[in-house]
């Protein structure tokens, strides 16, 4: 495995990537080190087409930002996460739980109403049509999962993650 420093997490729609991307999350020794959101979006061209090989591309910008000791925030998306197993590179997918189902397709249709683009229509028709499966899939792997339905502070769910191994976030 390579001498990696920074952290990946991989994260499901709405769960607060753009937010957390530009700060910076405590590590276990104390250290605060920057938080990159790599949206996929961006490997789109004009006509929302992606090139054949955006994934290992996209991977490549991954890698070279944790090499560097920045913790970086992916997609959730399948073909991402075989990558970045492909490479060695482990990584902790953040997603909401199960039970939230319902708030959560809110949280997709909000969004996608506050802001059309077409990055957030397919998000919410890719929730609506395999929210539990997508979910299911993620929780065999590493995750900490969301189990609230109200605001919540993605840096905070992190921290605690790091610092404590503390894998379901909710306020019971």
């Amino acid at each position: 495995m390579n001498n990696i420093k920074g952290l990946v997490f991989c994260g499901y729609p709405c769960v607060g990537k753009s937010s957390i991307g530009g700060t910076s999350i405590q590590m276990p020794d104390g250290g605060w080190t920057p938080v990159v959101d790599m949206e996929t979006s961006l490997m789109r061209t004009e006509d929302y087409e992606r090139p054949e090989n955006w994934v290992q591309i996209y991977v490549n910008y991954v890698e070279t930002l944790i090499n560097q000791g920045i913790n970086v925030f992916t997609s959730t998306h399948g073909a991402v996460r075989e990558e970045l197993k492909k490479r060695g590179i482990e990584y902790v997918n953040v997603m909401p739980s199960l039970n939230i189902k319902d708030y959560w397709l809110c949280k997709l249709r909000d969004r996608w109403k506050k802001d059309p683009s077409q990055k957030n229509l397919l998000a919410y028709e890719r929730a609506m049509d395999y929210y539990d499966v997508d979910i299911k899939g993620l929780q065999e792997e590493r995750y900490v999962e969301i189990n609230v339905e109200r605001p919540y502070d993605l840096n905070e769910v992190i921290c605690n993650y790091i610092r404590y191994n503390q894998k379901t976030w909710s306020f019971d």
